[in-house]
């Protein structure tokens, strides 16, 4: 496989890089052999080949006739060490064939080859202490490269950006981005309303919407673990586990689609005293989010967030509510917060209800889902918070004598909420 690598190509641009090293170590030697030559092939060379002097004798007898007054040589330009490089060719060869053009396989194979190119120079960079000003573009490096491929472009192009570079690249790809980086990655969109612009990284979204900078680590890492935000035009935020393995599994099953087809990204936020302030981060990356919460967040999170005051009556309504399970031995409690088993316990009473309810649609207007019953698996029926009860889970939904309707204990409010994030 062979590519004509000229200085505006792909390749022959990586190769003048490569060269470097080359002109320190070999430059000389070649030059002196190249000039050797340039004194036989060169029109004003002292050691010109005779049959040139002949060939250009020949050529003078009959060019006097037409033109006189002139006198002719024929001249060969020789390149040096540096033009051979930018107009140099790579060969790959296949099974022991003979080398063939590049432009011969398909566009994987030429992408592997720069690829390769760049891994290399990014390892003899890593060794090489002179200063570079090089600007690297690169449109979706990860094209007709498999996974693994994929990672080891982008520590190649990381390593070369520690090492002098200014290394630039689009993708569409969140292997191209790692946890640690996604802070700094640049969201770029495109609308009707304001066309191409670029939303706010998430590092300065961060600080704007948290300014406490203990509390931004926490944030920081639920959000940037998950790069799906980069490619999101719209978060669902969830605090328990039971809705990132299932919520994915009930959306497809009611909605036809899956959340990437609809451009959604589900993310843990690990706490629900993060809720509010994801929420506001993601406000000011202009990214909309919706949060999924269970019953226990409206006496924390809730209040903390301002989402409802502490004043509000059906709060208060709950919380004597729960004193009273407490104080007739119903549930143990100690304190005044609730966990999500006392959460559970008073949505079975039906004096909550009507509370619970109202509470729910003051959230939702708030863009925040609150699951009457207490938590999804009260509305699910799953029996506990654990992988085997989340395949039993997924087993009925997908046997078709089951079915998602059959398989949820309230499917009116597991459709309910789907409708909802879509």
């Amino acid at each position: 496989m062979q590519e004509s690598a000229k200085s505006t190509s792909t390749i022959g641009k990586l190769l003048k890089e490569l060269s470097s090293t080359l002109s320190e170590n070999h430059a000389a030697v070649v030059n002196r052999h190249l000039n050797a030559i340039s004194r036989r092939m060169g029109a004003d060379g002292n050691r010109r080949l005779e049959e040139l002097s002949e060939i250009d004798g020949s050529i003078n007898e009959k060019v006097k006739n037409l033109f006189p007054g002139i006198n002719l040589k024929l001249h060969f330009e020789v390149p040096d060490f540096n033009e051979i490089f930018n107009a140099g060719t790579v060969k790959v060869y296949e099974n022991g064939a003979e080398g063939r053009d590049v432009a011969s396989y398909g566009h994987g194979a030429q992408r592997s080859v720069q690829m390769a190119l760049i891994q290399h120079l990014a390892e003899i960079k890593q060794a090489d202490d002179s200063p570079t000003t090089t600007l690297l573009l690169i449109d979706e490096p990860e094209l007709y490269l498999h996974p693994f491929a994929i990672e080891q472009v982008r520590e190649a192009l990381h390593s070369l950006s520690l090492n002098g570079y200014q290394v630039v690249y689009s993708t569409h790809s969140a292997q191209m981005i790692t946890a640690e980086r996604a802070q700094h990655t640049l969201f770029v969109r495109k609308s009707l309303e304001k066309g191409t612009y670029i939303r706010t990284p998430l590092r300065d979204a961060l600080q704007r919407a948290v300014p406490n900078t203990e509390s931004q680590a926490g944030h920081l890492f639920s959000l940037s673990q998950s790069t799906q935000i980069l490619f999101a035009n719209e978060v669902v935020l969830t605090e328990g586990k039971t809705e990132l393995r299932l919520l994915p599994l009930i959306y497809k099953q009611i909605k036809i689609k899956t959340f990437g087809q609809d451009n959604v990204a589900l993310i843990e936020t690990g706490s629900v005293d993060n809720v509010g302030k994801t929420i506001a981060i993601l406000r000011e990356m202009d990214l909309p989010s919706k949060a999924v919460v269970d019953l226990d967040y409206v006496f924390k999170g809730a209040i903390h967030s301002s989402f409802i005051k502490r004043d509000d009556q059906d709060l208060i309504f709950l919380q004597r509510l729960l004193k009273s399970l407490r104080d007739d031995g119903v549930i143990e409690m100690r304190g005044d917060l609730p966990n999500a088993a006392h959460c559970a316990v008073m949505a079975e009473d039906a004096r909550s209800h009507d509370a619970i309810s109202s509470l729910h649609d003051k959230l939702r207007a708030r863009n925040i889902w609150l699951w009457k019953k207490g938590a999804i698996e009260a509305h699910l029926g799953l029996r506990a918070k654990n992988e085997n009860e989340w395949a039993r889970f997924k087993t009925c939904v997908e046997n078709p004598e089951i079915g998602i309707q059959n398989a949820c204990d309230d499917f009116a409010g597991v459709h309910e909420l789907i409708e909802w994030l879509g």
